[in-house]
């Protein structure tokens, strides 16, 4: 596993594939308890902790700073590669920080800017609603969300609302908006494949984040789900 963040410069798909793959084995390990241990110890997570403090980005030309992206810049980068090597390692970043946040609070506040580089992050990570691009942008938004449950960031953003804000309210609308699509069956994506498990899987995992007059907004067909508000954004 890795324990320093990495961009791909020149670029390349096939490191870029594997650079975001190595951050999410680190998530994956911290989920489980697995990190720290006898193989990847907490010096290996400290320092890749400060390697994503300092390695969050600036401006990559069209795309605003503070992601993760594991891309050296996105000059003619397609949306669909957005998604996969901008948003996808930025979401794992954030939840990888929350992580250790939660479970090892005296390790992250020993690392100068986490908590500020991690509101950050999870400011720009709400920047598509969680979704993916075009036809995949169910998918795309089940996998975030379930990237987030790693992290526990739903949990985190619940008990400490103030943190962020804005992805605290992006993600109690995507509880609302698939609680609404449950109860009215609304479940199929574009192609006719069956997302009903996924959004209850996701459901559970934003268990905690309570809505206030939920039920009778959803009820009463007041909210307007994601997909109808969300703008694509232009990078």
């Amino acid at each position: 596993m890795t324990n320093n963040f990495r961009i791909s410069s020149p670029l390349s798909v096939d490191e870029m594939l594997n650079l975001v793959q190595d951050m999410r084995d680190v998530l994956d390990a911290l989920a489980h308890k697995e990190v720290p241990g006898d193989e990847y110890t907490i010096d290996d997570l400290d320092r890749y902790c400060r390697s994503l403090i300092a390695g969050q980005r600036g401006s990559l030309g069209r795309t605003v700073p503070d992601s993760w992206s594991v891309a050296e810049h996105d000059d003619g980068m397609p949306a669909d590669a957005r998604v996969d090597f901008v948003f996808l390692p930025t979401y794992i970043a954030v939840a990888t920080l929350t992580r250790v946040l939660v479970d090892d609070p005296t390790l992250a506040k020993s690392i100068p800017g986490l908590e500020d580089g991690l509101r950050r992050g999870m400011s720009f990570a709400t920047h598509r609603r969680l979704e993916g691009h075009g036809y995949d942008a169910t998918r795309g938004m089940i996998d975030a969300a379930l990237i987030f449950a790693e992290g526990g960031v739903a949990e985190f953003l619940s008990d400490h609302p103030d943190f962020c804000p804005e992805l605290l309210k992006v993600l109690r609308d995507l509880k609302q908006d698939l609680a609404k699509r449950i109860s009215s069956g609304e479940t199929a994506g574009v192609w006719g494949e069956e997302y009903e498990s996924d959004f209850l899987a996701v459901l559970e995992t934003l268990r905690l984040l309570s809505i206030p007059g939920m039920e009778e907004s959803i009820k009463s067909g007041m909210e307007v789900p994601l997909d109808e508000t969300k703008t694509e954004i232009d990078w």
